[in-house]
C-alpha cells in the first residue's frame, strides 16, 4: 500500500468530504469510488473544453459501454446490448426508480466500475432469457427502449418503457396483429393489475396483457400500461397456458397447463423455488 505526503493526505480527506456518497478515509484505490469520482470529474472538465465531445450542460456521470472482448458480454447480440447500453447510460434515482436499478445500492447509490460490472450486478443473463425468447417474433425487441426493474425468479423479467406514446401504440397494434399473441381475458390478468384500499384488494385495470400462444411450454407475457410509456412488463412464464387465440384475438386457454401455471404462481407469491 503506498503512501502520500501530508498535504495531499489532506486534500483527499477534504475531496472525500465535499463529495456525497464518498468514505472519508484518505484512500484512493483503483476501481474504487473515490478515483471514479475524480474521473468523472476530469472527464467533464474534458468534454467543456475546446474540441470535448459531451457537452457541458451534460448531467450525472459519464458513462461508456465499452466491453473487452474477451467479456462474456461482447459476443451478445447487438440489439440487447443496445438496450441494456441505453438504460445504464440513462440510470438515475429519479427517473422512474431508476433503469437497471438491481446495478446499484438502493439506499446509497454507488457506480459499478464500468458496464460489465453493472451487467454483473444486474444478472443481466435473465434479461437475456427473456431477449432470446423475444427474438423469435422479429420487430418485437425493437419497442423496448429502456429497462427498469429486473426480476429473477420461476419467470425471469423486468419492467420496460417504450420510447414515446407512438411506440408504445405500435407495441399494441404489433401484439393484437401477431398470430403467435393474444390478448389476455380480464381474470387471466388480475396478476398484473393495480391494488388500492385499506384492508380490501381493490383491483385497478391498469395493463392490458398478451400471452404467446404456446401450451405447456416457456412463453413470453407481456403487460402495456394503460398510461404512460413507463411501467410496462415483459417476463417468460415457464409454462406457458394457450392453446390458440379466438376470432376476437383473445387467448384460448388449455386447463392442464393452467394448473402448471397456477403451481408457478404460488411458488412466486410464496417466494419458494
Amino acid at each position: 500500500m503506498g503512501s502520500c505526503a501530508p498535504g495531499l493526505y489532506q486534500a483527499i480527506l477534504d475531496f472525500q468530504a465535499h463529495n456525497t456518497g464518498l468514505s472519508v478515509d484518505g484512500h484512493v484505490d483503483p476501481g474504487g469510488a473515490t478515483v471514479g469520482k475524480l474521473n468523472e470529474l476530469a472527464a467533464r472538465a474534458a468534454a467543456s473544453s475546446p474540441g470535448g465531445s459531451i457537452s457541458p450542460s451534460t448531467s450525472g456521470p459519464i458513462r461508456d459501454c465499452t466491453l473487452a472482448s474477451s467479456s462474456t458480454y461482447s459476443s451478445w447480440p447487438k440489439p440487447l446490448l443496445e438496450t441494456l447500453c441505453r438504460s445504464y447510460k440513462a440510470h438515475s434515482k429519479g427517473t422512474y426508480g431508476g433503469t437497471l436499478p438491481a446495478s446499484f445500492e438502493f439506499l446509497r447509490e454507488i457506480e459499478p466500475a464500468n458496464f460489465e460490472a453493472a451487467l454483473d450486478k444486474t444478472h443481466a443473463g435473465f434479461i437475456k432469457v427473456v431477449y432470446d425468447r423475444a427474438a423469435r417474433h422479429p420487430g418485437l425487441w425493437s419497442y423496448v427502449d429502456l429497462i427498469y426493474e429486473v426480476w429473477r425468479t420461476d419467470n425471469n423479467g423486468f419492467k420496460f418503457s417504450c420510447k414515446d406514446p407512438s411506440a408504445k401504440h405500435a407495441l399494441i397494434d404489433f401484439l393484437n396483429s401477431s398470430t403467435s399473441f393474444c390478448r389476455d381475458t380480464p381474470v387471466m390478468q388480475y396478476y398484473h393489475q393495480g391494488e388500492q384500499g385499506l384492508g380490501s384488494r381493490l383491483i385497478v385495470p391498469t395493463h392490458q396483457c398478451w400471452r404467446e400462444v404456446v401450451s405447456g411450454f416457456p412463453g413470453l407475457h407481456i403487460c402495456v400500461a394503460s398510461a404512460g410509456n413507463h411501467g410496462n412488463e415483459m417476463h417468460v412464464d415457464p409454462n406457458q397456458i394457450v392453446k390458440g387465440k379466438d376470432s376476437d384475438g383473445t387467448c384460448n386457454y388449455d386447463v392442464a397447463s393452467m394448473l402448471k401455471h397456477g403451481w408457478d404462481i404460488r411458488k412466486l407469491i410464496f417466494g419458494k423455488k
